[in-house]
């Protein structure tokens, strides 16, 4: 009898130790996820789906890259997440093919920062002048929701690069005289340039941040006109003005610009990237590491090659900020990728005016002179 209890407690020790599984009810883990594959117009046009186990990678089941003709496999993704084969599985998936044109004829540079990425317009200031002899083959994509883009362009399409670039209302930019400089250097070459800008005026460099509660807790204490520029790369159920409630949205500036560099990339390249802000929120002694990690985000969600895609900064108006200065020693790891554009020379519209806006944004020649230099060393870096 002894010798029975003996054997009766063992087993339910045994049980205890071993794992939930002598626990009815308890299959946690057995639990599995369905993944399906989209290849998006690949070759196979249909992937079978496969069962992962809960937090595992898909390991063996990870299916053979697709082909496209005349595109490159960047992987497999879920929204802005990819996934390979070690990649924990912890829902069900559906998972799209994300294809690179081969090198193209079509090269597409991110402009993103604040009012001088804009373009401002001091009083009597007009882009007319310079609507005329644009490049043929200088284009722009419209990155504003629909009703907010100039001439009534629509969001994700290209067209011919007729100031102003931004949104409705704003004028010349830097990545107006970047493009064009770029664009007529190549031309012979039979190469299309294209511009994607998010910019939003006044905004610290955490508007741009991959968090989006970072953006939101940020924009969400801003002045009623920056929650209205920064609403135009927000859902536009969020109306034409952000609350200073939270809100719900999908698309931010970050991710606008991410979602159209993607569209670029089913006909060109993204060859590169331009910045200026840091007239706003710059005083933070982690400006040039917070640049850093946007410039990785991107990288990584557009798999682009770090290092190799350059990163061009452009000085504030007196060619004296200091942390803008100091963006390159954030990339001390991949030398020769990040350079501050010197805005010495570069006029502002009116540097001893009583206007503050007038001080510290360049003039049209200004602009001019300030995107000739992001162009000239685009040139050198990429073409030469």
């Amino acid at each position: 009898m002894t010798r029975r209890i003996v054997s009766v407690l063992l087993a339910a020790f045994a049980c205890m130790g071993l794992s939930a599984t002598c626990s009815p009810g308890d299959n946690t883990k057995d639990e599995k996820y369905t993944v399906t594959f989209d290849t998006n117009g690949g070759i196979p046009d249909s992937i079978s789906s496969i069962e992962v186990a809960k937090g595992k990678g898909m390991g063996d089941q990870y299916p053979a890259n697709p082909t496209k003709e005349g595109f490159k496999f960047r992987g497999w993704l879920d929204g802005g997440n990819r996934y390979d084969s070690t990649t924990p599985v912890n829902q069900n998936l559906n998972l799209t093919a994300r294809w690179e044109a081969n090198e193209s004829a079509f090269h597409v540079y991110l402009a993103f920062g604040q009012s001088n990425m804009v373009g401002y317009l001091g009083p009597g200031g007009s882009v007319n002048a310079y609507t005329a002899n644009v490049p043929e083959n200088f284009k722009v994509m419209a990155a504003a929701n629909n009703g907010r883009n100039p001439q009534s362009r629509q969001m994700g399409e290209w067209y011919s690069a007729v100031p102003p670039l931004c949104r409705s209302g704003t004028g010349l930019s830097p990545s107006d005289f970047f493009g064009r400089t770029i664009a007529d250097a190549v031309k012979d070459k039979g190469i299309t340039v294209g511009v994607i800008v998010v910019a939003v005026d006044g905004c610290a460099i955490n508007l741009f941040s991959k968090d989006k509660n970072a953006f939101k807790t940020y924009i969400r204490a801003q002045p009623d006109w920056m929650r209205g520029q920064a609403a135009a790369y927000v859902d536009a159920s969020v109306g034409n003005t952000i609350p200073t409630a939270d809100f719900e949205t999908v698309d931010y500036p970050y991710q606008r610009l991410v979602d159209l560099a993607r569209r670029a990339q089913e006909t060109g390249v993204i060859k590169g990237i331009i910045m200026h802000q840091g007239e706003s929120g710059a005083s933070s002694g982690t400006y040039n590491t917070v640049v850093r990690k946007i410039y990785d985000d991107l990288c990584e969600d557009l798999g682009l090659q770090k290092g190799v895609v350059p990163f061009l900064a452009g000085q504030a108006v007196g060619n004296n900020n200091g942390n803008i200065a100091s963006i390159p020693n954030a990339f001390t790891n991949i030398p020769g990728t990040a350079f501050v554009i010197p805005s010495d020379g570069c006029t502002a519209w009116n540097p001893s005016g009583s206007d503050n806006n007038e001080r510290i944004h360049f003039s049209l020649a200004g602009y001019e002179e300030l995107g000739k230099r992001y162009g000239e060393k685009m040139l050198d870096l990429l073409y030469k």
